[in-house]
């Protein structure tokens, strides 16, 4: 199962493809400001350098295709170029749910497992050795 991050990023970058952007430019990551919303995007930055538009106009071109999509509650742009994303609660509802018929409850998988063994054992103080 991917994580929540994972499925907004592709949802943002075929956003960003389709606006005739590179689709890297859609990573997402946890808003560094909780205040506002849950998720955010700076790709329009990086677009911006790359495709030498203004990250402000790019963020509202992108920010447009993604008000339709019924994951989000809430797509904003704030200056200087940021895409803030607030999930919807039937969104939020859902993907718990999936989390809850998978095996691990969506936690990912370990790529290279390793044993860990932890000794818990030592010299006792109060006896002799």
């Amino acid at each position: 199962m991917k994580t929540i991050i994972n499925e907004l990023s592709d949802i943002v970058s075929a956003a960003f493809e389709q606006c005739g952007y590179d689709g890297s430019l859609g990573h997402v990551i946890i808003s560094n400001r909780p205040d506002l919303c849950h998720y955010q995007c700076d790709g329009s930055f990086k677009g911006a350098k790359m495709y030498k538009k203004a990250p402000l106009a790019i963020a509202n071109e992108v920010a447009k295709l993604l008000e339709s999509n019924t994951v989000f509650s809430e797509v904003t742009v704030a200056a200087p170029g940021f895409i803030n994303l607030s999930l919807s609660d039937r969104a939020i509802a859902g993907y718990i749910n999936n989390m809850n018929c998978t095996k691990n409850l969506g936690i990912p998988l370990a790529e290279r497992p390793q044993t860990i063994v932890i000794d818990y054992g030592g010299p006792n103080i109060a006896k002799p050795l």
